[in-house]
């Protein structure tokens, strides 16, 4: 696939304008579009097909598909190079020092709890959710919860809270293994059953189908492919069988990735089936660079997850709306993660409300 590329000498944090040859703020738009934001986590910057320096194992169809139909962003960082900063700041829309989230370790901190996030900005009759991984606040005053996603503007969840990692297969809120962490429904602890990937794929494709008729935010933060080291035996063994060469924990994390990445055509699919995708601006990124410690892919680039060499900030980027902008080609320009919050903003006519 051959994608034009363009150029920008300058940048700023409103650069849909700048891609979008149609794009006016003056004219309000006809219908409100959609907002989705689809965060992996710890996918290194090879380990998706796009990269042409990515290993024989690595295949990713329907993320490739989607770049195909989006303006893809070759310099992309995210302003964090572990979980929760990154986090925080897509929240906010500004750099997460300011309220004091550095590492990962301050995802089970929070931030003040009276602080407006990204839900808050958008106009009253958007429906939000954050389907995944919270990573902004723990449960330990549950069911107080000041913390949760629903005490800060989500209006729905179907999310784990505070700590970065939690069991694919162990669904079980009253399970006491080491990744196996309270799942909440709205703030309802429950326990559930299946592979968590595919339950937060079906969860955003159900939270797609009842708020199709009025503009939603779908905030859809998937935990692959972080620890730990989980998929189906069967995928586990079909890479060892095809890619012999690759270890074990090499063989884990692609079967991870497989799912991740059915997952990512199921909701595009859904969207489209709707008649949602024209009208949606669709961002898609990860969190940080991929985790040497899942065996990660992240050429050409040095360092890993952690890092503040560009192997630990640096992203697959790419942004959707074809109502207002064509895709298929790649934007040389640097963004950053900081910009998605005033975008979304700006694609909603609401910039005005984020100080």
């Amino acid at each position: 696939m051959q994608i034009a590329r363009s150029s920008m000498k300058t940048r700023s944090s409103c650069w849909l304008g700048i891609v979008a040859l149609s794009w006016t703020t003056s004219v309000a738009l006809a219908q409100q579009p959609n907002i989705v934001v689809i965060l992996t986590d710890d996918q290194g910057y090879a380990d998706i097909s796009l990269n042409p320096l990515h290993p024989e194992e690595v295949s990713t169809p329907h993320m490739d598909a989607l770049a195909a139909e989006s303006v893809v962003f070759s310099q992309a960082y995210t302003s964090g190079q572990v979980c929760s900063p990154t986090r925080a700041g897509l929240m906010l829309g500004r750099y997460q020092q300011h309220v004091g989230v550095y590492t990962a370790g301050d995802g089970g901190r929070g931030f003040d709890p009276e602080l407006r996030i990204f839900p808050g900005f958008l106009p009253a009759d958007y429906r939000s959710t954050i389907i995944g991984k919270w990573h902004l606040g723990l449960d330990d005053d549950y069911p107080e919860l000041k913390w949760h996603a629903m005490n800060r503007g989500f209006d729905e969840c179907y999310k784990f809270m505070g700590r970065g990692g939690h069991s694919y297969f162990d669904l079980r809120s009253d399970s006491e293994s080491k990744f196996a962490h309270p799942i909440y429904r709205g703030k309802q602890r429950i326990n559930d059953e299946g592979y968590l990937t595919e339950r937060l794929t079906e969860e955003a494709v159900a939270f797609i189908d009842r708020n199709k008729t009025q503009p939603f935010f779908l905030y859809l933060a998937y935990n692959a492919v972080h620890a730990p080291a989980e998929a189906p035996p069967e995928d586990i063994a079909e890479f060892k069988r095809r890619f012999p060469a690759i270890s074990e924990e090499r063989a884990i994390l692609m079967a991870m990735l497989r799912h991740l990445d059915n997952g990512v055509g199921e909701v595009v699919g859904k969207l489209k089936s709707e008649g949602l995708f024209e009208n949606t601006l669709l961002f898609f990124l990860t969190d940080n660079g991929g985790s040497k410690a899942m065996s990660a892919n992240n050429a050409p680039l040095r360092g890993f997850k952690g890092s503040f060499y560009e192997g630990g900030i640096r992203t697959p980027f790419l942004v959707s709306w074809p109502e207002r902008f064509a895709g298929g080609r790649t934007v040389d320009a640097p963004v950053i993660s900081l910009d998605i919050l005033p975008n979304a903003l700006d694609a909603t006519e609401s910039r005005t409300e984020h100080s």
